[in-house]
């Protein structure tokens, strides 16, 4: 093989990656800027209107929740959550006020509202509370793939357990993206 056949041939092999790679810049260019979006017709927003579109809010830095009682309760409080998204760890910090002194809470973040909580997708440790009714825990997640603040609620409980009367909610508030 002469090289100006080699050198024929390797032009060839560049003009083709360069137009593939003009394509692909040019496909991904022209690609729908709404990928951060589903469709959900039974999912509502924080306002409790039905919608057609749930904005998938993705960050890589904190929320913020602001607990308030629930059933004419004084439990209120506070969370703060951190997401690192290099590290898919999420860190989430409970403080509350107006337990019953020494009694034991079970607390969870849901999808859904504070009327209606949907799945429980991440346990967090009971609240003990002290002899003052205060209680605060802190909680570490690994492996978090995405943390989407939309339609998702932290609650309290009444008890220790989700039995009976127990599993009834004394405190929510709805997470919300801060900076």
């Amino acid at each position: 093989m002469s090289i100006n056949m080699r050198k024929e041939g390797a032009l060839k092999k560049m003009i083709l990656v360069g137009l593939g790679v003009i394509m692909i810049t040019v496909i991904s260019g022209c690609s729908d800027n709404n990928m951060n979006t589903t469709n959900n017709t039974d999912v509502k927003d924080n306002n409790q209107t039905s919608t057609n579109e749930v904005l998938q809010t993705d960050f890589s830095s904190k929320a913020a929740v602001a607990l308030q009682p629930i059933g004419g309760g004084t439990v209120t409080g506070e969370s703060a959550i951190t997401y690192n998204e290099e590290t898919k760890v999420m860190s989430v910090e409970v403080e509350v006020t107006g337990l019953d002194p020494d009694s034991e809470h079970v607390q969870h973040i849901h999808v859904g509202t504070c009327e209606e909580p949907g799945e429980a997708i991440h346990p967090l440790d009971n609240l003990k509370a002290n002899a003052d009714g205060e209680a605060s825990t802190t909680n570490t997640f690994q492996d978090v793939e995405q943390f989407d603040v939309a339609n998702m609620v932290l609650n309290i409980h009444q008890g220790a357990d989700l039995e009976g009367d127990n599993a009834k909610q004394i405190s929510c508030g709805i997470v919300v993206a801060s900076e």
